[in-house]
């Protein structure tokens, strides 16, 4: 210990302190007496959010459950729904972007592809014989 440090510790112990005061009960006469309690409404709250939260985390842990919390939702994925009759649509070539290649007949592509087509149960409404030797057929209108 320096000089210094036993100089401080000697005049701290000579120095005459009074005594510290309770102040604790002129606080609580001053706040009025009473005790504070957390409010029932936000603890319900606060309880009711933290099993709201583990019931959302324990569905998406289980793959069934998730999958019908997603649907249920109308979340991410594909809607398919049935009908009793498709709408009549006649789509061209340039309104869907189709670029077959050349329209051939079914002979010609079967002579020019440069290997066996399979034999088809319906003729197909049109036939293209692409680039790199690739063959299409077209069935619809």
């Amino acid at each position: 210990m320096s000089t210094l440090e036993r100089e401080l510790v000697l005049l701290g112990q000579a120095l005459d302190v009074p005594e510290t005061p309770d102040l604790a009960p002129r606080v609580v006469a001053a706040l009025g007496g009473r005790k504070r309690r957390a409010p029932r409404r936000r603890l319900v709250l606060v309880l009711a959010s933290f099993a709201l939260a583990a019931t959302l985390l324990a569905a998406l842990a289980i793959p069934d459950a998730r999958s019908a919390l997603l649907r249920f939702l109308q979340i991410g994925g594909v809607r398919i729904e049935l009908v009793d009759e498709l709408p009549a649509v006649v789509p061209t070539e340039s309104e869907l972007g189709l670029v077959l290649g050349q329209r051939v007949s079914l002979a010609e592509a079967r002579s020019r592809a440069g290997f066996e087509l399979l034999e088809l149960d319906h003729e197909p409404d049109a036939v293209y014989l692409g680039e790199r030797g690739t063959v299409w057929f077209l069935f619809g209108s």
